[in-house]
C-alpha cells in the first residue's frame, strides 16, 4: 500500500515511529507501530481530536474533517515527536 508522507516537524532517527495516512482512506497508519506508547491527533487550532494509548493497529480518522492535523507520537522511551498529516 502507498503511502503518503508527513511533514516531520524534528529531528528523528531513521527508526523513529513515524505516522501516515493510508492513500485513499482515512486510516492512521503507523512504521513501528511496537515502540509507540501514546498517540495524540491535534488540530491547528489546538484542540486533541483522538488520542490513544498503545495503539494495536491502523486508526480510522473516517469522523474528522478535511484538513491538516499534528499527530504527536510518543515512544515508549517518553520522548515525542510531531509531524503534520493532511486528511482530504
Amino acid at each position: 500500500t502507498k503511502k503518503e508522507e508527513g511533514t516531520s516537524l524534528s529531528n528523528n532517527k531513521a527508526s523513529a515511529p513515524s505516522a501516515y495516512i493510508l492513500e485513499g482512506t482515512k486510516e492512521l497508519a503507523f512504521s513501528n507501530i511496537a515502540e509507540i506508547s501514546k498517540v495524540q491527533v491535534t488540530s491547528l487550532a489546538g484542540v486533541s481530536v483522538v488520542e490513544t494509548s498503545q495503539p494495536a493497529s491502523n486508526i480510522n480518522l473516517s469522523q474528522l474533517s478535511a484538513g491538516v492535523y499534528i499527530i504527536s507520537l510518543t515512544d515508549n522511551n517518553g520522548n515525542t515527536s510531531a509531524q503534520k498529516i493532511a486528511i482530504k
